[in-house]
């Protein structure tokens, strides 16, 4: 038997589709985490939008959020995500993250929801576009969109 009969013969596998259960928040004492134990933008945008517009969120906030402890390369993770972070809630939500900068290497430290009546916020929100823009983080339509949400914003 040579070995294309035996290839013939052999019955055809079916490959199995599994699917894989969305990640949740789970409350875990006082505080909420993500159940997978990563980042996922949906879920920090969802947890931002409940708790992010009163209240400045600290990135350790967020690092335990989503990885269930605030380390240093946890909080480090976040603050790679936070651009991402900040597209899902403009795209998704057509909300604006404001991102508050610490003044000594000029990394992340606190974010929230934009509010129009708070002067800090302008300021950070201001600051945060045009970094964008400058590191080409938003294409122009983001960029563009970003701006009339800032506007409307502004102007309600």
């Amino acid at each position: 038997m040579n070995i294309e009969q035996s290839r013939k013969d052999e019955p055809t596998s079916v490959a199995k589709v599994t699917e894989r259960a969305k990640p949740t928040l789970v409350e875990i004492g006082n505080h909420q985490v993500i159940s997978s134990g990563c980042w996922n933008d949906e879920l920090v945008a969802e947890f931002m939008l409940l708790n992010g517009r009163l209240r400045w969120v600290e990135v350790g906030e967020l690092a335990r959020l989503a990885f269930c402890r605030s380390t240093p390369k946890g909080k480090e993770r976040v603050r790679r995500s936070l651009h991402k972070l900040f597209k899902t809630l403009l795209n998704d939500y057509g909300e604006l993250l404001a991102i508050e900068y610490s003044d000594v290497r000029g990394r992340a430290k606190q974010v929230k929801i934009f509010d129009p009546t708070c002067d800090g916020d302008c300021a950070a929100i201001e600051h945060r576009l045009e970094r964008m823009r400058t590191r080409k983080e938003l294409s122009d339509g983001q960029y563009e969109s970003a701006i009339k949400a800032l506007k409307k914003k502004q102007a309600a």
